[in-house]
């Protein structure tokens, strides 16, 4: 073989490591490596009464995801359904829908840290794979191999909540293996203009209509939805309001009545019964 053979092969291997050299820089330091959400933060804003069945309704998912890359790519995806605190169950609930693929652990755990440890979680309502059963916050696989875990009802039981002046923090993870999604979950207490539409004989009307409320510092006007005779709205405090329903023979807003500002104090809720024929 001759010197000019030595270089062209030389050159040739020279070309070729200069155009897997991206491919190997990306590939070698991601291979059999966990990556983990950096966690999802929720805020559930909230208002106490002691009359309305629900506080406070969100239609809001929050998701998040985790993988690996080995062998066969892995990865754990969960995902929070509409988090809202109902003040008569006393406790936070949430629907949790978890999807895995290739996960390779003998346990799924839920669990919370926070104000008051995780022995206030509940977990109800699961629906889990045949061959999984479920032992307190965790999840076993007689295969120990998970796949498609998912749709679970989760009650956050959290008491004492004056004891923490409205605010409860706490941090939910679903793990799996050495994958885990995070969630950062703040309540907050608000004020609120919250009631029910009532007929002559003070019975809740369960009907479902709009309400229209007008912010006197700023004139904006917005809706409010009426689900099963009760209806609730975050105010600013200390605010004037104006409530209104709306005329459907000539399209006009009708004032049903005005909320003075000294009854929506900071922290705190006004509680307004409407009466049917005033819709």
């Amino acid at each position: 073989m001759t010197l000019k053979s030595h270089y062209k092969i030389i050159i040739s291997i020279i070309i070729v490591i200069i155009l897997f050299l991206p491919l190997i820089i990306y590939y070698y330091p991601y291979n059999n490596t966990e990556y983990n959400n950096n966690g999802e933060s929720i805020d559930v804003k909230y208002f106490h009464n002691e009359y309305s069945i629900y506080a406070c309704m969100f239609n809001s998912n929050y998701s998040a995801s985790s993988y690996s890359l080995g062998n066969r790519e892995s990865y754990l995806n969960t995902t929070l359904t509409n988090p809202a605190y109902y003040q008569l169950e006393g406790c936070l609930i949430s629907h949790i829908n978890i999807s895995m693929k290739n996960i390779d652990a003998k346990y799924v755990y839920i669990t919370t840290t926070g104000d008051n440890n995780n022995q206030y979680v509940q977990i109800t309502g699961t629906h889990l794979p045949i061959n999984c059963k479920q032992e307190g916050n965790k999840w076993i696989n007689k295969y120990s191999s998970f796949d498609n875990l998912h749709s679970m009802g989760i009650n956050f039981v959290i008491p004492n909540f004056y004891l923490h002046n409205g605010n409860y923090n706490f941090t939910l993870t679903v793990s799996a293996g050495k994958l885990h999604n995070t969630f950062y979950i703040n309540t907050e207490k608000e004020s609120a203009i919250y009631g029910s539409i009532i007929n002559s004989t003070l019975s809740t009307v369960k009907v479902n209509t709009t309400l229209y409320i007008e912010n006197m510092n700023n004139s904006i006007i917005n809706t409010i939805n009426v689900r099963e005779g009760y209806y609730y709205y975050f105010v600013q405090p200390y605010t004037e309001y104006k409530l209104y329903s709306l005329n459907s023979t000539n399209n006009t807003l009708k004032l049903i009545d005005t909320i003075s500002n000294k009854n929506i104090t900071s922290g705190n809720s006004y509680h307004y019964r409407i009466f049917s024929g005033e819709l």
